[in-house]
């Protein structure tokens, strides 16, 4: 007789408890009733703990892949999530020259890659590879004494733009800067044999001062030193379908907790140009308060996008505000008080198992 364990498909759960063995069993048993539902299962494993999976859905161990640059290609983002996504992206990448990065750092790379993403020019499946050549040119380019002289032609004639908005087309001093800068570009450009991207840049947006190419050194130097470990970030790794695709924390460059909270996000994102995407369901074992701290994307548009079951052994890990979004909540029995506490008696055991009762 086929046993009931009263899980349903299209709801999300917490498993928690501090018997590791217990939430194993919960999960297994998650992944038999409802995982077949699913075509495609995701299960990130940030606790470094020996995999005990052993659901009849095949087990796939797949490495970390994804595109952060995916969203310069798609055409229907509305204004408001390109800019959210240009500083998630720029959080993203300066938290790895800094912890904590500070409004102008995030300022300046949040206007390059807007440049980046409004040039015709830019080539499709823009990478990392991309974006550190890039960066190379504009460190190496600053360096040019032309360089440094268009720049503050291009700064004159931006100040007499802004003094008078409605007639600088007929200033005689701005009609002899505008001549004055021709001439420099074509200088450089003649004289030069190495192509310069970053002169396709909309330059009006900022000037490459010195603060400004300090950061991108540092910020060159240090995705230099990362090497090929960025190429997981160029490119989506495939999630196989019908199977497991288990991925556990392996790399010391980048925080595998931001990777999971950059993958939630860019899936909302998918999902808001993709109607037809179905939903995938995804675990997360050993975090959850930290993945949802985030200024780009609602909580409720990642549980629009995604089933989402957590299994939590550390009281530190649970969010109050995260689990008002989760329809489920499994506690062990040494923890079932904690759900029952300050609620009416609605617990349920599971098939008579006094060990797991759940909490709606």
């Amino acid at each position: 007789m086929a046993i009931n364990y009263n899980f349903e498909h299209n709801k999300s759960y917490l498993i928690y408890g501090f018997d590791f063995y217990h939430n194993y069993e919960i999960t297994n048993m998650l992944l038999d009733s409802i995982g077949p539902k699913y075509n495609e299962i995701l299960y990130f494993d940030v606790t470094g703990y020996t995999n005990h999976i052993t659901s009849d859905i095949p087990l796939v161990e797949s490495k970390f892949g994804i595109n952060i640059f995916e969203y310069f290609d798609f055409r229907q983002l509305n204004e408001m999530d390109i800019q959210s996504r240009h500083r998630h992206l720029a959080t993203f990448i300066l938290k790895h020259i800094t912890k904590s990065p500070q409004f102008p750092q995030l300022k300046i790379l949040v206007n390059l890659l807007e440049d980046i993403f409004r040039l015709e020019s830019r080539p499709q499946n823009f990478s990392f590879e991309s974006f550190i050549k890039l960066l190379d040119e504009i460190i190496e380019q600053s360096k040019s004494k032309t360089y440094k002289s268009f720049f503050k032609t291009l700064e004159s004639i931006e100040h007499i733009k802004q003094k008078h908005p409605n007639e600088f087309t007929f200033n005689d001093d701005f009609k002899q800067l505008v001549h004055e800068a021709r001439i420099k570009l074509e200088t450089f450009l003649f004289n030069s044999i190495r192509e310069a991207p970053t002169l396709l840049i909309n330059f009006e947006n900022y000037i490459f001062d010195k603060e400004t190419i300090n950061i991108f050194t540092k910020l060159r130097d240090t995705l230099h030193n990362i090497g090929p470990y960025l190429n997981r970030y160029s490119s989506s790794a495939p999630i196989q379908k019908n199977k497991i695709n288990y991925y556990r924390e392996g790399s010391r460059y980048f925080e595998f907790n931001d990777y999971i909270k950059f993958f939630l996000e860019s899936l909302t994102y998918r999902q808001k140009n993709n109607s037809c995407y179905n939903k995938p369901l995804i675990f997360i074992q050993g975090v959850q308060k930290e993945l949802f701290q985030s200024d780009f994307v609602a909580i409720k548009e990642i549980f629009k996008s995604a089933d989402l079951c957590f299994i939590i052994s550390s009281p530190a890990q649970l969010d109050k505000h995260v689990n008002s979004y989760v329809d489920v909540k499994i506690y062990t029995d040494e923890n079932k008080e904690l759900s029952l506490k300050h609620k009416s008696i609605n617990a349920i055991p599971l098939e008579n198992n006094v060990k797991y009762f759940v909490s709606i």
